[in-house]
């Protein structure tokens, strides 16, 4: 027996239960009050009836006719006794078979009708009626059957209980086979919905023919139910399919990238210990991409004449493979250039103008190339639209290069050109990209120049690498629970004259 069948069960004893007592209640007391107002009219009829015969009916010994009527009113359905009294209070006649009953030996004295209900022995309970008799001053005392009224009421309300109780059998086998019919999909349904929270999708559940016949062999809500989860199961049988397919490309696709990434970082100097011979300098740089692979790059390279170090750090607009791929040529074509020339002005214009005559995409990117002289400390930098480095010195921050020409990629005629400063000695020089600056927190906050202003001139005379390492901390802590939305790229250089 289902769930659903016991709960109906349940549901139409109650209703019906109630149903029956509170109808059956209502009938029997509307039978009891209409039968006792009958049986009222009829004893309180009798007693005026009698009480307005002659007097020459109530002779202390009643005539045979006046016996006659009072025993035709006995026969009245419900008629319990009648008793003749005279003045004083004695009985003249009675409808007993033997004595009075003690309870009725005494007369009540009353000058109009009097309706009272009384418990006699023998009796029960009945409804007495007596009325004074005018011609002789006596009384006729009618009783009527109060019990009567009462267990008739009572059969009336059992029998109604009874045809309710057929009538509650014929409806309970009735409802069984309504609700085996609705309660046999329904468990069907959640056998098949069981399944399917316990199936990989991928092959049918064992019960889906079930439900393809519930939902074949009618056209009410069940079956429509049968058809959703038809449906739903075939769209996740399909859904499961295709985000496998979808899973090995991505995996694909992410393997592909991890081997871009590894490709794009071994174009870019991670290691510095090539460097140790040169006393003069200290190095230390980082990056991180936003995606897999990013636009970011830096670059050092030491020519074979040992007083000149040339270094370049760039920012591909975009993110993801498009810029890693132009951030390749970028770099590639700084370094062939670099070949030829050590001028960042030359070097720059002659990377643009490669980078212009063939540029589909619309991609562009900003440059900064500076080359130190590791004896005297000049730097000669240009700059192509790129965020403008600082220099540390005693304490002081001081921006170079804030006049920066257009980024490379735009128009093949821009014109770069290079400037010169001198670095004093032990200064430090700082290069980022606008992934430092624009990182930002949970409120949407940028990160700025100024916070990269005051940690240089808190640390700014600590060593290249301690010097990122407390930017990088700083800029963790001020974007923790936001995600990073452009590769964060910087580079620390700082020269020691006379370690050559």
């Amino acid at each position: 027996m289902s769930k659903l069948f016991k709960r109906t069960l349940v549901l139409l004893t109650i209703l019906f239960g109630s149903i029956a007592f509170f109808t059956s209640f209502l009938a029997s007391w509307n039978l009891y009050q209409h039968v006792s107002n009958e049986y009222q009219n009829r004893g309180k009829s009798i007693a005026i009836n009698l009480s307005q015969m002659g007097a020459e009916h109530f002779q202390p010994v009643l005539s045979e006719t006046t016996r006659g009527i009072i025993d035709q009113y006995m026969e009245t359905k419900g008629v319990v006794y009648i008793i003749i009294r005279s003045a004083n209070g004695s009985i003249l006649y009675h409808t007993f078979n033997d004595q009075v009953p003690v309870e009725l030996s005494q007369p009540a004295h009353t000058q109009k009708l009097l309706i009272q209900t009384r418990q006699i022995r023998d009796l029960g309970q009945v409804f007495e009626f007596i009325q004074p008799i005018r011609a002789t001053g006596g009384a006729v005392e009618v009783g009527m059957d109060k019990d009567r009224v009462s267990a008739l009421s009572i059969h009336t309300f059992i029998s109604q209980q009874v045809v309710v109780f057929i009538m509650f059998i014929l409806t309970i086998g009735f409802s069984y086979k309504l609700v085996k019919r609705i309660s046999t999909p329904l468990q069907d349904l959640a056998t098949y919905a069981d399944e399917m929270s316990k199936s990989d999708f991928l092959h049918p559940t064992h019960s889906q023919r079930k439900i393809i016949r519930i939902a074949a062999n009618g056209d009410d809500e069940v079956s429509q139910l049968a058809q959703s989860f038809i449906q739903l199961e075939n769209q996740l049988l399909a859904y499961i399919k295709n985000l496998k397919e979808t899973t090995s490309i991505k995996e694909k696709i992410e393997s592909e990238l991890n081997v871009a990434r590894d490709i794009q970082m071994d174009m870019i100097p991670r290691d510095f210990s090539n460097f140790k011979s040169i006393k003069s300098i200290d190095i230390f740089s980082f990056i991180e991409p936003a995606k897999a692979v990013g636009g970011d790059f830096y670059d050092v390279i030491h020519p074979n004449r040992y007083d000149k170090l040339l270094f370049s750090i760039g920012d591909v607009s975009g993110k993801g493979t498009p810029a890693a791929l132009y951030m390749a040529i970028t770099t590639t074509l700084i370094k062939a250039t670099a070949g030829q020339s050590y001028d960042p002005a030359t070097i720059l214009t002659s990377v643009n103008s490669k980078l212009c005559a063939d540029n589909k995409s619309g991609l562009f990117v900003t440059v900064f190339i500076g080359v130190l002289d590791l004896k005297t400390g000049d730097l000669l930098y240009s700059v192509g639209g790129h965020n403008p480095p600082y220099i540390v010195s005693d304490g002081v921050v001081e921006a170079i290069g804030t006049h920066p020409g257009l980024p490379l990629g735009i128009d093949a005629e821009a014109d770069y050109t290079t400037e010169r400063i001198k670095m004093a000695p032990d200064s430090l020089l700082y290069l980022f990209t606008d992934g430092v600056t624009e990182s930002r927190d949970s409120d949407g906050e940028f990160f700025k120049e100024s916070s990269i202003e005051k940690l240089l001139s808190q640390h700014g005379h600590l060593g290249s690498k301690e010097v990122c390492d407390k930017i990088i901390q700083d800029l963790t802590i001020f974007s923790r629970g936001a995600a990073q939305s452009d590769d964060i790229t910087m580079m620390a250089l700082r020269w020691t004259p006379g370690n050559t």
